[in-house]
């Protein structure tokens, strides 16, 4: 059973982070992790030709708080949420919280308030929308250049990309009339939000919107478990149905 894991967490005290909180959060959801699961989706992966797949990723951090120059700072409790299309790393990342009931972000420790796990039902069409903000690009020579919605290979690569998740879990190329995927946007591009960000000081372009998913419910529920797009295990491309 695949689920959607929502993490409270709650401190004494307000929480100051950079704008770019993204890899500071990665490191602590790695910290929940056994050592052994942790070197394994670090280090490892699944490859899938050149790339490397983790199939996880996470949300950002959703809280009262107010932005100041470069840093945000949050008044606790705050949450955010975790999934995964393997259950072997959906259960150490849940023993692990229980375990230790605290998480470390950055210099703060916070304490798990409460951990909220709800299963993932796919229907082969359904609307979506982003809990972390969507990134999509191309190679240019050894660097990427991102993509925006409006860009006609935009949706396409997003797709491709999806299939190639499909692999990594699977561990063989699947073929079959019964996978097919639509991905399509839900509005016309002025419904996106362009969101710049960095990660290991590396500028990232990304998405927020929402766009609409047709077809195979194995390849929609990937997608709702693993993300779309690139980057998810560094907390990219988290998605959720829009009415939920």
């Amino acid at each position: 059973m695949l689920k959607r894991v929502k993490v409270v967490l709650y401190a004494d005290q307000e929480i100051t982070l950079p704008k770019s909180y993204s890899r500071i959060l990665q490191g602590a959801i790695y910290a929940t992790f056994t050592k052994r699961m942790a070197k394994k989706l670090h280090d490892i992966g699944f490859r899938v030709g050149n790339k490397r797949i983790k199939l996880f990723t996470f949300s950002v951090i959703f809280g009262r708080h107010r932005e100041k120059g470069r840093t945000i700072t949050f008044k606790p409790p705050i949450h955010f949420y975790f999934t995964t299309a393997l259950p072997n790393v959906l259960s150490s990342f849940l023993k692990g919280l229980m375990k230790k009931g605290k998480m470390r972000i950055g210099k703060y420790e916070l304490w798990v308030h409460m951990i909220e796990e709800r299963e993932v039902r796919a229907q082969n069409e359904v609307d979506l929308k982003t809990l972390s903000p969507l990134v999509v690009s191309v190679r240019d020579g050894r660097k990427h250049k991102y993509l925006a919605p409006s860009d006609e290979r935009f949706f396409d690569i997003i797709k491709k990309n999806l299939y190639r998740k499909l692999i990594a879990k699977l561990g063989k190329e699947v073929v079959s009339e019964n996978l097919n995927i639509e991905i399509l946007p839900l509005f016309k591009n002025r419904r996106w939000r362009k969101v710049v960000t960095f990660f290991k000081g590396t500028p990232i372009t990304a998405w927020e919107g929402m766009l609409k998913l047709r077809g195979s419910k194995k390849l929609i529920e990937l997608a709702l478990v693993a993300g779309l797009g690139a980057r998810n295990a560094q907390g990219f491309g988290m998605m959720i149905p829009r009415r939920m």
